[in-house]
């Protein structure tokens, strides 16, 4: 955890070494998160599938880790730790099979941290995602919609430029200065031919 994976897969070896079958599923669960968190998708799944075998029939350590994950993630979230939540939402998707809110709180770490772009394209692929709830998508497309109407699509490299300037725009129009006003009808202008 903490978002040191080397750790993690340490801690992750010893639990399974030393405990019982509860304890050998959470390890493999901590495991297959370290994993997803470093990119690995594909080794988290086969350690997630291998994660099944171990648990015994009747078990409710599943239920119990998925459920765990998902208060720990809104816990962190309501504490505006994104990149912990994530490493909550990370396992809550290995167990459950459903890896939109990891993908939510990704898009908002990104946003949080300024790497603004990243996080727009992120939450623009969300609002597309068919495994996004409904009204979900509709308020992450409506939101998107706002922002690109002022800036042009959130995944072209002309996003930020083109944001500013429509931005100053707007803001010279506000001025008294005629000079200013004479500028500003010059560049719509402009535009509007373009």
């Amino acid at each position: 955890m903490s978002g040191k994976p080397t750790l993690a897969f340490a801690e992750a070896d010893l639990a399974e070494e030393a405990g019982d079958s509860t304890a050998q599923y959470l390890a493999t669960s901590l495991r297959a998160i370290g994993m997803y968190e470093q990119g690995w998708d594909s080794l988290a799944r086969h350690e997630s599938q291998r994660q099944k075998l171990i648990r015994k029939p009747g078990s409710d350590a599943a239920y119990e880790a998925a459920v765990f994950y998902m208060l720990m993630g809104l816990m962190k979230a309501y504490e505006r730790d994104f990149a912990q939540s994530k490493f909550f939402w990370a396992g809550f998707g290995n167990e459950t099979q459903i890896h939109w809110p990891y993908k939510l709180t990704d898009a908002i770490d990104d946003l949080q941290q300024n790497r603004l772009q990243t996080g727009l394209t992120k939450l623009k692929t969300l609002s597309q995602d068919p495994d996004v709830p409904p009204a979900l998508q509709q308020a992450l497309a409506e939101q998107i919609t706002l922002i690109e109407n002022k800036g042009g699509d959130v995944n072209s490299r002309l996003f930020w430029p083109k944001l500013i300037s429509t931005l100053v725009l707007e803001q010279l129009k506000k001025s008294s200065n005629a000079q200013l006003a004479s500028i500003v009808q010059m560049v719509e202008g402009l535009r509007e031919k373009i």
